[in-house]
C-alpha cells in the first residue's frame, strides 16, 4: 500500500511537471493565411519634435513551430495628418515567443530590428540606425478562439529618444485572424 501511494504521488507529480512544461510552448490558431495586416492609430514622440499622431499599418507572417510563435513584419506604412509622411520605417522586424497567456489575456512580445526615423529636419533616427528592440503586447481580442480581431499594443520606447503609443487591430476579421495559444 505504501509503495502504491508513492507511485501515485510520483505519477501525479510527473503529470504536473509535464503539464507545466507543455504550458511553456506557444502555438497559433489561425483563420485565413499569411500575410496578416494590423492597423491602428499611434502617437510617435521624438525628442525635440512635436508629437505625431498617425495611422500605422504593419504586414507580415505569423508562423508556429517547435513550441515557438514567430511574427515577421515584412512591410508597413505610416499615413495621416501633419508629419506622418515624414515618418519612415525599415524592415524586417521579428518577434518570437515561446509562451502565451490564456485566451483574452495579454502576452508580452519584443520586436527586434525595428528601424524608425523622421525626415522633418533631416534624417533623425529613433534610437539605433541598425535596429532597436521594441516591446509590445499581443491580445487575442476575446476569450473564445478567433472570435474577435487580435491586437498588438505599443506603449514603449524606440531607442532612447522616441516613444510610440497605440493599438493595431488585425484586419479582414472574421475571414482572417490569428490567436496565440499556450
Amino acid at each position: 500500500m505504501k509503495n502504491m501511494k508513492k507511485a501515485l504521488i510520483m505519477a501525479i507529480g510527473g503529470a504536473a511537471l509535464m503539464g507545466a512544461a507543455g504550458a511553456q510552448a506557444a502555438s497559433i490558431s489561425q483563420v485565413g493565411s499569411n500575410p496578416f495586416t494590423f492597423v491602428g492609430s499611434t502617437v510617435l514622440n521624438q525628442t525635440g519634435l512635436p508629437s505625431i499622431t498617425c495611422t500605422l499599418s504593419l504586414t507580415g507572417n505569423v508562423t508556429s513551430g517547435g513550441g515557438a510563435v514567430t511574427v515577421d513584419v515584412t512591410s508597413g506604412s505610416v499615413s495621416g495628418g501633419f508629419g506622418c509622411s515624414a515618418v519612415e520605417l525599415e524592415f524586417p522586424w521579428t518577434a518570437t515567443t515561446t509562451t502565451a497567456a490564456a485566451a483574452g489575456e495579454d502576452t508580452a512580445v519584443t520586436f527586434d530590428g525595428v528601424i524608425v526615423y523622421t525626415t522633418l529636419f533631416g534624417k533623425q533616427y529613433c534610437g539605433s540606425s541598425s535596429g532597436n528592440s521594441v516591446d509590445a503586447v499581443f491580445n487575442n481580442g476575446s476569450v473564445a478562439l478567433n472570435a474577435a480581431a487580435s491586437q498588438f499594443s505599443f506603449n514603449t520606447n524606440v531607442g532612447s529618444n522616441c516613444t510610440v503609443n497605440g493599438t493595431l487591430t488585425g484586419q479582414n476579421f472574421p475571414t482572417q485572424d490569428v490567436d496565440l495559444l499556450p
